[in-house]
């Protein structure tokens, strides 16, 4: 009987070690946000073509230490006024390396455009390997 409790106890032990060290492994929400800092918008600009598309290109660099492996972003389109018009998210999954670039391409279509002049490009969530 003595046998098995030191068992269990051992056991014990060890399940609260692992626990304790795969908390230490975890990511917080400040390192959420540091994901997200970790993209930087070097070069973009929107181009309307004649018809109903409106494009919004440019390059991305992944200014931290670990690898990107998923990026999503919300574009916001708005108006002269500066009134929304439209927002998309686009989803990439795509690895980029610590200081390396990503090129980027995303597009609306829709009656809309002939009205944006203005756009905005917000990272909702950068995944990095770890």
């Amino acid at each position: 009987m003595c046998k098995n409790i030191r068992i269990l106890l051992l056991f014990c032990g060890l399940l609260v070690i692992l626990v304790l060290f795969a908390g230490c492994l975890s990511r917080t929400g400040d390192d959420e946000q540091d994901n997200l800092q970790s993209l930087e918008f070097k070069n973009y600009m929107g181009i309307r073509d004649a018809g109903d598309t409106f494009m919004v290109i440019g390059t991305a660099q992944n200014t931290g230490d670990l690898p990107i492996n998923y990026v999503r972003l919300q574009v916001d389109y708005l108006d002269r006024n500066r009134t929304l018009l439209a927002s998309r998210i686009f989803e990439e999954d795509v690895i980029i390396l610590p200081g390396e670039s990503w090129e980027f391409e995303f597009s609306i279509t829709g009656p809309a455009v002939p009205t944006i002049y203005h756009y905005y490009i917000t990272p909702q969530r950068i995944d990095v390997v770890v």
